[in-house]
């Protein structure tokens, strides 16, 4: 789950700045992780989506590679698990 999150709430390549005259976020791009985080806490500030998910859940863009890998890896050892057990136990009833 955090594969799919880190790669919708975080994907963000240049981030937005906040300008206090305008009271709102300039540049950054159109993806979801780039806009401002509504109806949050006034304790958070001004934060975009992206700064939010990274900072509270710990998903980082960056990490989409070895998080792959490990549902990978978990994938292979289950299989590996089941044929051993189809191959080596006696499933029969007697």
């Amino acid at each position: 789950m955090g594969l799919l999150n880190s790669l919708v709430f975080t994907d963000c390549p240049e981030l937005p700045t906040w300008n206090e005259t305008t009271v709102e976020y300039e540049g950054g791009s159109g993806l979801l992780a780039c806009h401002e985080l509504t109806n949050a806490p006034s304790s958070l500030g001004h934060t975009t989506v992206k700064e939010y998910v990274e900072s509270n859940f710990e998903y980082k863009h960056s990490e989409i590679w070895s998080n792959f890998g490990y549902i990978l890896v978990f994938i292979v050892v289950y299989r590996v698990l089941a044929l051993m057990a189809l191959r080596f136990i006696n499933h029969q009833k007697r």
